[in-house]
């Protein structure tokens, strides 16, 4: 009689299969209506001050509505945060706004100077601004009690965008596709769930 065939141990073993992870949104357009609504009011009555409680009341409804493997994630920013954050920018302006202007009193090319000086200070504030935003916004979401946050990527953030933008220039915008590419790389591989790193 023939013994039938041996049978590897591997072959044994149950092969793992891909699992599929799904995130959903269960948010109702009419609701989000109702709180944009009330955002533009408060806005309106306010004089703005109200927008970055407006902004916040988005923010919550919309990570509240999103859910990954029926968790559901979570907003934990106030609008007084980021009230303070325009405050500083507001404050940052008016100062320079005076310097500039006692600059042009004093003399007119000492006037352009600053101008120059306080443009050339935007330029840089814009990829510290993104970066510190999305730092913001990671920080205050959470799923499963576990906050996302940004690494130290900012110094490079800002570097890649300064370089980045002087090539554009340079080659009359051929550089762009490039420089974003670059940009969202930095703020992809500096983008952490807990301590795990994407």
């Amino acid at each position: 009689m023939d013994t039938p065939p041996l049978i590897p141990e591997e072959s044994k073993m149950i092969q793992p299969t891909n699992t599929i992870y799904r995130g959903s949104f269960d948010g109702q357009g009419l609701d989000l209506a109702f709180i944009i609504l009330k955002n533009i009011i408060f806005t309106i009555f306010t004089l703005g001050i109200y927008a970055p409680w407006g902004k916040t009341n988005v923010r919550k409804f919309l990570w509240s509505h999103t859910s990954f493997e029926g968790d559901q994630f979570k907003y934990t920013g106030t609008g007084e945060e980021l009230f303070l954050g325009y405050l500083k920018v507001v404050g940052i302006y008016i100062i320079a706004s005076i310097i500039i202007f006692v600059s042009s009193s004093i003399s007119e090319t000492l006037g352009m100077i600053m101008q120059s000086l306080f443009a050339l200070c935007i330029f840089l504030a814009i990829p510290y601004a993104i970066y510190s935003a999305r730092k913001y916004r990671l920080s205050r979401s959470q799923l499963k009690g576990i906050r996302f946050g940004m690494g130290q990527g900012r110094d490079e953030y800002i570097k890649t965008f300064i370089l980045g933008s002087i090539l554009n220039i340079v080659t009359f915008g051929i550089y762009t596709p490039y420089l974003q590419n670059n940009l969202y790389k930095i703020i992809t591989n500096n983008t952490c769930y807990g301590t795990k790193y994407f």
